[in-house]
């Protein structure tokens, strides 16, 4: 595991297989998922998604946080039914935010070290903020991937579908 991994976690692979056809998959969901909205009074345990032709995106309700894990799928003919072929990862503002965050913390610490005299105790904030910046992004990540298993529940009961590849 690297540190871009360590700190965004990774892009979980998870492909499924279903008989339905695409169209029928498309009905599906549509028919399943809530759409996202700004108030929501559902429950948690329910999947809100988008779709977009033969793309889609579902994540878990009950987390208003970006740390939630995104499932990107897209449906492909199989010939005999639908390979769904599909990613976990996190938002892109999400990303953005980590990194920003990541760039201000080592100019902080650029900062510190070209002053003319270094004391120990000016380092010491800036290391305590980046640790704990980690440490709050690792928690939120991984909350966001206990959520992975309700997606993958979701897929393998709305659309008929069982996991043909899957990093998990």
């Amino acid at each position: 595991m690297n540190i871009k991994e360590f700190v965004l976690g990774k892009k979980t692979k998870c492909s499924f297989f279903t008989d339905l056809t695409i169209i029928q998959c498309i009905e599906q969901l549509d028919r399943s998922i809530i759409k996202p909205k700004l108030f929501r009074t559902t429950f948690e345990g329910r999947i809100e998604g988008k779709i977009k032709k033969d793309t889609f995106t579902l994540w878990a309700v009950g987390q208003r946080n970006s740390w939630m894990s995104l499932y990107h799928g897209k449906f492909e003919n199989s010939g005999r039914g639908t390979q769904i072929i599909g990613y976990f990862d996190v938002h892109l503002f999400t990303k953005m935010v980590v990194l920003g965050g990541i760039i201000l913390i080592l100019l902080a610490i650029i900062n510190i070290l070209m002053q003319p005299e270094l004391h120990l105790d000016d380092l010491l904030l800036p290391v305590f903020v980046g640790i704990f910046f980690i440490a709050v992004s690792r928690i939120g990540i991984w909350a966001g991937e206990q959520k992975q298993k309700d997606i993958i529940s979701f897929i393998e009961n709305n659309l008929k579908a069982k996991r043909t590849n899957s990093s998990l």
